[in-house]
């Protein structure tokens, strides 16, 4: 097997990008395509993403078309932002759903936010806890917001808070995985008990970030709203990126460069050869980036990779060269075989 450096990358990403990206907290925007994805924007699709496929059916109320004054409203956000020692490092995602909270608050709605936040798993731990993200929530809005501490998410101390609840008030729920499978598994348990915690009333999905996930707080929860006769409705983050992935795939500025990255090439296997159908220059990053160089004939140590797709990333970076497309992958830095590899991106921007 071959040995050294990669060639350096030069790529310009001009006019038009999408960057898939499954790094937790990353600060920049991420598009998350799951499976089927890339095929058929907007109207995406995907086993594991149940929601997507509901954005035209479940999900067919505007936002601008509620009416939520003196409803109870459950918004399904992205708080999992990074904390160290308690504290958050970066308040981005709690920023980007300012503006469906602040119209739903406007307009009278009682707001109740769930997320999930990290990866607890050994049920609810402190270090998991939602109540920094809601005390940073509270200085960003000027209404009343209480963080409903309770571990089950939706036990007694929620529906005590939720019942008190004044018009254009929030509360924010705990970390929706400390119900561990429960979520994560889409449980029909949790999704009926945050579709009654309001009453079946409304649910606005507005996580973008976490829309490719089946769980409980993203997925079945609208199908227990529709039975309560409530609404469900995308937020205006969700519906931006719906509209700007949907565009960007569909109709591209040329050239139209795609960064994917994320650590297993399986859950890619759609995406990487449906986007190289529509991309000039597909830019691999990522742990799976290890994978594509090992095919090249690399040394990559004790780097991660998925063997069992080694004939598959030779399969797509010959069909990248024989499209005439782009497939660039990072520079590769002191490859040895008893540590993990230190890899460079050099890309023009």
């Amino acid at each position: 097997m071959r040995n050294g450096p990669l060639p350096h990358l030069g790529v310009t990403l001009a006019h038009n990008h999408i960057i898939v990206d499954d790094i937790e907290h990353s600060p920049v925007l991420t598009l998350n395509l799951s499976h089927e994805l890339a095929a058929s924007p907007p109207a995406v699709a995907g086993k594991e993403l149940h929601l997507a496929c509901d954005i035209a059916t479940a999900l067919d109320v505007e936002l601008e078309r509620l009416k939520v004054a003196g409803k109870k409203v459950l918004v399904r956000v992205d708080f999992n932002v990074p904390l160290k020692d308690g504290v958050i490092t970066n308040d981005n995602r709690i920023q980007a759903a300012l503006p469906t909270i602040k119209k739903l608050i406007a307009d009278g709605g009682k707001v109740v936010l769930c997320s999930h936040l990290g990866k607890p798993k050994n049920g609810p731990e402190d270090k998991f806890s939602l109540k920094p993200a809601a005390d940073r929530l509270a200085e960003l809005v000027d209404t009343k917001v209480v963080f409903a501490k309770d571990d089950t998410v939706v036990g007694e101390n929620a529906k005590k808070a939720v019942a008190e609840m004044n018009n254009g008030e929030i509360v924010v729920l705990e970390n929706t995985r400390f119900r561990g499978a429960d979520e994560t598994k889409n449980g029909e348990n949790l999704s009926q008990e945050l579709a009654a915690l309001v009453d079946g009333e409304v649910f606005v999905m507005d996580a973008f970030g976490s829309a490719h996930r089946a769980h409980a707080s993203v997925a079945v929860v609208t199908k227990y709203i529709t039975e309560k006769g409530g609404e469900n409705a995308v937020g205006y983050l969700m519906q931006k990126e719906i509209d700007f992935l949907g565009n960007a795939v569909e109709n591209p500025v040329r050239p139209f460069v795609a960064i994917l990255g994320g650590a297993k090439v399986a859950d890619k296997l759609n995406v990487i050869d449906n986007l190289l159908n529509k991309c000039d220059t597909l830019i691999i990053g990522g742990g799976m980036a290890f994978t594509f160089l090992k095919a090249q004939g690399y040394e990559i140590g004790k780097s991660l990779c998925d063997d069992e797709k080694l004939d598959y990333c030779k399969e797509m970076m010959a069909k990248a060269e024989k499209l005439g497309k782009k497939l660039l992958l990072p520079v590769l830095r002191n490859a040895t075989n008893t540590c993990n590899l230190c890899i460079l991106y050099k890309v023009t921007l």
